[in-house]
Formats: structure tokens, sequence, C-alpha cells
């Protein structure tokens, strides 16, 4: 979706109020670091008040390891993770859990090159850090097997469930094919795009329609770029996909939910903002959001990235 709106961008807007593309093209030298914080997780709220937050906080220091004319070699080390959690009902097992897998992934390194524009060519060494973990996943299992039956075979389905190969190589690389998604790309500053789109529905009904627009502004005092892509439902669009799906159901509560929902007047907004630092191809902060929002309860789950000194 996002290779179409730069496609678009490109081709049919043009710059309002500075003649000349702006292009995200990394230069940057070995040794050159850069480190940021990430927070992944979800915050849900009653009006203004916070009701429950499950949030992970961990630091990413990147490094060029290496440059040529054609490559940059880049190195992501993971470390310093917190977990902020507000309301949320953890056994014993659950922080043992998470302490033992703390102490066991306290720091994780990615190297990874790309061409000289900043974009991805291939990762270098996950499949060693994919490895690592399932051999340290399979000794924890060892070392627990000295618990009762029906607290092992709980523990090992956790660890399964955490450790899924798929899973993990998607959670691993997504933050750094975040950062390099728009590099190598030029930009005609200051303009908008509207465009239509559409997200799964999870009760299985038709697709949520969504309005989206991007917006790309070149700020030239502090040298960045931001491209803002801003996603809603509309709660007329989203109660008749919703109640497409209950009539399907055919239950005797159809009725009763169909009415809840048109009450709450329900709608989905989509975030995601970049900023960059056009100069060097430095990316200052990243923000994902997904808000739910039905009657007065909100959901927001999110990923940002910011720079911190």
């Amino acid at each position: 979706m996002k290779q179409l709106l730069i496609t678009v961008l490109l081709s049919t807007l043009y710059p309002t109020t500075q003649d000349t593309d702006v292009s995200l093209y990394p230069y940057w030298q070995a040794g050159d670091t850069q480190t940021l914080r990430i927070q992944e997780g979800y915050i849900k709220y009653e009006g203004d008040k916070v009701v429950e937050k499950d949030v992970n906080s961990i630091t990413a220091v990147i490094t060029v390891l290496e440059e040529t004319d054609t490559t940059y070699t880049m190195q992501w080390v993971y470390k310093d993770n917190v977990v902020e959690r507000v309301n949320i009902d953890e056994d014993e097992e659950d922080v043992y859990i998470d302490k033992r897998l703390e102490e066991m992934f306290s720091e994780v390194t990615l190297q990874y090159e790309t061409n000289e524009y900043g974009e991805i060519k291939r990762m270098l060494n996950l499949s060693e850090v994919l490895d690592a973990m399932t051999d340290s996943m399979n000794l924890l299992i060892k070392q627990e097997m000295d618990m009762d039956n029906e607290d092992a075979e709980l523990f090992i389905e956790v660890l399964k469930e955490k450790f899924d190969a798929e899973r993990m190589e998607d959670e691993m690389t997504r933050d750094i094919f975040n950062y390099h998604y728009y590099l190598g790309d030029s930009f005609p500053p200051d303009t908008t795009i509207q465009y239509l789109d559409t997200i799964l529905n999870q009760l299985g009904g038709p697709s949520i329609p969504l309005t989206g627009a991007v917006t790309v502004k070149a700020n030239s005092t502090n040298e960045t770029i931001e491209i803002n892509d801003l996603k809603k439902s509309d709660s007329e669009g989203m109660i008749k996909s919703i109640s497409e799906t209950i009539k399907k159901l055919e239950t005797p509560q159809s009725d009763k939910i169909q009415k809840e929902i048109e009450n709450t007047q329900p709608t989905i907004t989509d975030i995601e903002n970049y900023t960059y630092d056009y100069n060097f191809g430095w990316l200052k902060q990243y923000e994902r959001r997904r808000i739910r929002v039905l009657g007065e309860s909100k959901k927001e789950q999110i990923i940002i990235m910011s720079e911190t000194k």
C-alpha cells in the first residue's frame, strides 16, 4: 500500500511551496551510531482514565559497521528491556517466565546489509540468532522439567507461543524494516493525497471501509521530512459491516447486539507517522497507532521508535 502511495505521489502531485523533491538517502560513515527507544503494546481507556496498560520498552543501539560505495553493513543491539503493566492479572508463573526470558535474552544483536540508498538487501545473522534462541528455550525447558507435569506442560506451551519461529522473525525484523521503509525514495514536499482502503473484519464479515490521507511535509528549519499516514473508519460504514456479520450469525441476541453497536458509534483510526533527517537519512521518530473507540471505551495499540541522546 505504501509503495503504491509513493508512486501516486511522485506521478500526480507537485510541490506547493518548493520546486525540488526531497530525497531520503543515507550519508553514513563507519562508526556512526544512533540510539532509539522502542515502545510496543496497548493502553485501554475509559474516558480519559487509563484502565489497563501493557507496554514493553527496549533500547536499540544502531551502528554502521562498514560502508562501501554500494553498501552499508548495519548492526542493531537490543537491550534494557522494561515492561510497564497496569491492571494486568499476572500469576507467579507468568512473572517467573518473564524474568527467565529477560535473563536469557538481555541483549540481542542483529546485523544486515543495505544498498547505497539504505534499502535492505539481506539479513546477515538472523538465522543464527533464531537458532540460539531455540537452543536457549530448549535448555530452559530442560531445567524446569522438575516441576509437576501440569505446570511443565503449561510452561512449554507458553514458550512455544512466544518462540514461534515465523512470529519471532517478523517481530525481530519489523523495527528494522520500518526504519528503512522510505529510505531511497524522493518526495515532492508539502503535498497530500487521499485514498480509500479497508481493514479486516475480525468477526469474519465484510471488510471495514477506511478513508485515508498521506501528507508529506518538509521542514527546512530543522531539516526533517515528515510522512504522515492517517486512515479512519466512519461509524456508518463500520456499523454496516458489523451488522452484516451479526445477521449471518442468526443468534437470539442479534437484535440486542445490533442496537448496542449503533448506540456506541464505533470507529477505528490507523496512524503511521515517520520523521527523517533528510540530510543524513536518520529516522528521528516513528509511531504507529491503531485506535479503536466504542462509546467511552478506547483501546490504543502502539509501536513507537524515538531517537534518544
